[in-house]
């Protein structure tokens, strides 16, 4: 190859950012194989680039490295016509080693001494800091006796620092012929490293350069689209190993390629497709839109209190899960329709040729529907109900982005509504914002203006048919609004803080009442009930504030229920455990609401002292018409009853639900069966009633009362 033939110690090839490429070190004489990133360190390209000047201009020189000096040669890597642009460089390099000084020597009849120099040498040692600074200026000459002269010449750098200092002695009866001889010495040593790098550009030109033009041109044209799928050089030298490689190189990328744009459009997580391409699909199908006259729909999907998986039962749980309800979304829509993951826990779905709106929403409930089902996540099973936002449209006219707008508008409406839900986009929806501010505004000054008040829904026995106690309910009436539900203002309440000086007045007011209940009508084993909410609960004084409110009312706190929501065990597990604790050495019970909508599992719900077990409404609505609700009911029933827990179903509206739910082995119940969230006046007529009644002397069977209504 040429690099024996020239006895050249390494080729390198350095990009045109003076990046190092390839490299092909040589070991000659069984010396070792020289370093090319230490060569690469040593010749500094950004620097080497500026002195060079124009890109086609090449540089010979030396360059000095830990093992010994190196005479290299730079030349660039240009067209074919030679004129650039400039596509790299080759950089050849032979060391200048003890062999090569010895038979300098020889040449020049001089007994030659090189010395390697540094910038600490120069600086630190006078003696030879005197002779660099002659030697800079040409040939420089010193007595070293009476006898022995001494001349010094310089080898600069390729970057043109004192490299190397040549020194020779001679006696000095031939003082002058000294002095010529070095300089004759010098130029002769200057002479012939610039003829062996000349002639190591000439070998470069006729032998490498050629062929690496054409592989840079084949190279260049596969940039360029040219339709050539491989490099061709022929040979079995360095470059056509190099261009084998590349020819390697081009097929792993080509695969690499087909890999990235697959994820550039594709969720890594379920394989669904991401926004570009959901984004991309629906333009494509409204445009398809205008010849066909058929509407085109998008399901906005959000699921509810996902962020409680990831918090309690970690990342993979999570990611389990998502990819379960990319299934269940995939396998419930219609064939042709595009489910898309927007990322977190946020779903799209793409329906085309729709005929009505109708269409859409059949495939929301089925979709709802689906996500109902239990989910195996390895060791326990949990429930995904999400929230649907649906957007249609028969203008293809209308823009991709706004059609998303309207689906993720409605969506958010769905979640307001009480989530598990889905809601179709009307263009009233658009000033939703501007309410929704407007109410978090009157709700600061509702408590002043004393528009809050409490209702109170009571808790039957479900064997008996007696009265045990009442929730307490929040209630707000806007002096221009009328009733606000509660889905709307407590959500607000929730986010803006809100809820603290709100949460804790209907407590005190609710055991306000409690107290006076139970001393009018003699009730020793009633129980008032009333929500906590989560960030009341993970505020450091929860504890004290609700202490305190017990001793200012006089309540009992054997008589006091505070119910809190599945989702708040899944938050700081270890910190609401303390708490709860504290609460219940209080002489307080504990009831979990809305049962069976989250992720808490049995090692989780053993670390609260738990009292009661409230079964969410939605299993039992869906009681007798659903073989799924009918077994999470009995699920959750034997579950409470081996923790030796009470039982009791939430809104309660048949005979049937209430039979059921007794004979399943549930304890208590309310809902619209036994009668409505009532006001305190009303309450107290129904126990006065109860009272004067010796057939309900616990107010027994409220249901058939017109408060029942």
């Amino acid at each position: 190859s040429v690099v024996l033939m020239q006895k050249l110690d390494v080729v390198l090839f350095v990009d045109k950012s003076g990046k190092l490429f390839q490299a092909k070190p040589v070991s000659r004489d069984g010396a070792p194989l020289p370093d090319p990133n230490q060569l690469m360190n040593a010749l500094d390209f950004p620097s080497l680039k500026t002195r060079m000047g124009a890109e086609t201009v090449g540089l010979p020189g030396l360059v000095l490295l830990p093992d010994g000096p190196m005479i290299v040669g730079i030349r660039p890597v240009l067209t074919s016509d030679g004129l650039g642009p400039c596509r790299g460089w080759v950089v050849f390099g032979r060391r200048f080693g003890q062999f090569e000084v010895t038979k300098l020597g020889r040449l020049t009849h001089l007994n030659l001494l090189v010395t390697r120099l540094n910038g600490a040498d120069i600086l630190s040692d006078a003696l030879i800091s005197q002779r660099v600074r002659g030697a800079m200026k040409g040939a420089y000459v010193e007595p070293l006796d009476a006898q022995t002269i001494s001349a010094h010449g310089i080898l600069t750098d390729i970057s043109g620092r004192p490299g190397l200092l040549l020194t020779v002695q001679q006696p000095r009866i031939i003082y002058r012929q000294g002095v010529e001889t070095i300089s004759y010495m010098r130029v002769l040593f200057l002479a012939a490293g610039i003829a062996f790098s000349i002639v190591i550009l000439f070998v470069l030109e006729r032998f490498a350069l050629a062929r690496l033009f054409t592989l840079s041109s084949q190279v260049a044209e596969i940039g360029e689209g040219s339709g050539i799928g491989a490099v061709t050089i022929s040979g079995r030298d360095e470059l056509s190993g190099l261009a084998s490689r590349i020819n390697d190189m081009l097929v792993q990328l080509r695969l690499r390629g087909q890999e990235i744009e697959h994820l550039a459009l594709h969720d890594k997580l379920t394989g669904l497709p991401n926004r570009a391409l959901f984004m991309d699909r629906m333009k494509f199908a409204l445009a398809k839109a205008q010849r066909t006259n058929l509407g085109v729909g998008a399901i906005f999907i959000d699921l509810d209190n996902f962020k409680l998986v990831n918090d309690s039962l970690g990342h993979a749980s999570g990611d389990d899960l998502l990819n379960a309800v990319a299934e269940r979304l995939s396998n419930t829509v219609r064939p042709g329709d595009t489910v898309a993951r927007l990322g977190g826990d946020e779903f799209t779905i793409l329906l085309e040729d729709l005929g009505s709106v109708q269409e859409a929403e059949a495939v929301a409930r089925r979709i709802l529907q689906s996500l109902r089902k239990p989910i195996r996540l390895k060791d326990r099973e949990a429930f995904a109900s999400a929230s649907l936002g649906i957007a249609f449209t028969v203008d293809p006219a209308t823009p991709s982005e706004t059609l998303m707008k309207n689906a993720d508008t409605a969506m958010y409406r769905a979640k307001v509504n009480g989530k598990s839900d889905c809601v179709v986009y009307d263009e009233s929806m658009n000033d939703y914002a501007i309410e929704r501010l407007e109410l978090e505004t009157d709700l600061r000054k509702a408590l002043d203006s004393r528009e809050i008040f409490v209702h109170y829904q009571p808790l039957i026995d479900l064997a008996s048919g007696t009265l045990e106690g009442v929730e307490a309910l929040a209630r707000w009436h806007h002096p221009k609004r009328g009733l606000v539900p509660p889905g709307e203002f407590i959500p607000i309440a929730e986010e803006t803080g809100i809820i603290f000086p709100l949460g804790y007045w209907v407590l005190e007011e609710a055991c306000r009442q409690a107290v006076k209940w139970q001393a009018e009508f003699n009730l020793t084993d009633f129980s008032m009930s009333v929500n906590l909410s989560g960030k009341q609960l993970q505020a450091d004084d929860v504890v004290e504030r609700v202490s305190d409110i017990l001793a200012r009312t006089g309540l009992a706190p054997r008589s006091l229920t505070l119910e809190i929501t599945e989702n708040v065990l899944m938050g700081k597990r270890d910190e609401g455990a303390e708490k709860t604790k504290r609460l219940r050495q209080l002489g307080i019970k504990l009831a979990l609401d809305d049962f069976g909508t989250g992720y808490s599992s049995l090692s989780t719900l053993s670390m609260f002292p738990i009292n009661t077990l409230k079964i969410d409404r939605a299993f039992i609505s869906r009681l007798g018409d659903e073989e799924e609700s009918t077994a999470v009911v009995e699920s959750i029933i034997a579950l409470a009853t081996k923790m030796k827990m009470d039982v009791t179903g939430e809104g309660i509206e048949t005979e049937f639900q209430r039979n059921a739910l007794r004979e399943l082995g549930c304890h208590a119940g309310q809902g619209y069966l036994f009668a409505k969230p009532l006001s305190a006046s009303d309450l107290t007529k129904v126990l006065v009633d109860g009272a004067a009644d010796p057939n309900r002397p616990h107010v027994a069977g409220l249901s058939g009362d017109p408060l029942a209504a």
